[in-house]
């Protein structure tokens, strides 16, 4: 498995992946110089950890490629035609990251032309995706409404972060999951 989108619900997933004796291979943004792919980041959930620039190299050895990417302006339909063209005809594409970051009609053609195995979309480019939109037409395509985050923990989670982080801004200490606004993210 690829995981595209090395950061925290990367890891997560590559994680849960792993678990099942899934070998994993994380796909950041930056650059890993490449005698620390074998250790950076999170060797005990991934085999090998590169940087966005090899994407294209490590597409073709992959069964399942998941995106768990942040829309920017980097990502903005940064997966496309070739990246479809590079995956094995029998890989597995889903993408529970941001919709845009993916060129549907592109999708659309590599399913339909069979040159990827299937899809699981949880996010569109188009949230909802309207009826009109040629992907509901495939077998090998599942779509599922944006949801992949609603787990039976998720608002118990929210409400542990919440609290805190306003116990952390009480006390002038660093906020958990901080976004940083010149990355987006």
């Amino acid at each position: 498995m690829t995981v595209v989108g090395f950061g925290s619900i990367g890891q997560d997933t590559a994680r849960k992946a792993t678990a099942f004796g899934i070998h994993v291979t994380g796909v950041r943004r930056r650059p890993v110089p490449v005698e620390e792919e074998k250790s950076t980041v999170a060797p005990e959930i991934a085999e090998r950890v590169v940087g966005f620039e090899k994407i294209m190299e490590v597409l073709p050895t992959s069964d399942y490629v998941v995106l768990v990417l942040p829309l920017t302006a980097q990502t903005r339909g940064c997966f496309g035609r070739d990246h479809f063209a590079a995956m094995k005809k029998t890989s597995i594409f889903v993408n529970i990251g941001r919709g845009k970051t993916v060129d549907y009609e592109a999708l659309y053609d590599a399913l339909h032309d069979q040159k990827i195995g299937a899809a699981a979309m949880d996010v569109a480019d188009e949230e909802p995706l309207p009826e009109s939109r040629k992907l509901w037409d495939l077998p090998n395509i599942l779509i599922s409404p944006h949801g992949a985050d609603l787990t039976p923990d998720a608002a118990k989670d929210c409400a542990a972060l919440v609290k805190e982080n306003l116990l952390r801004f009480s006390k002038g200490e660093p906020l958990l999951h901080h976004a940083d606004k010149h990355l987006g993210y």
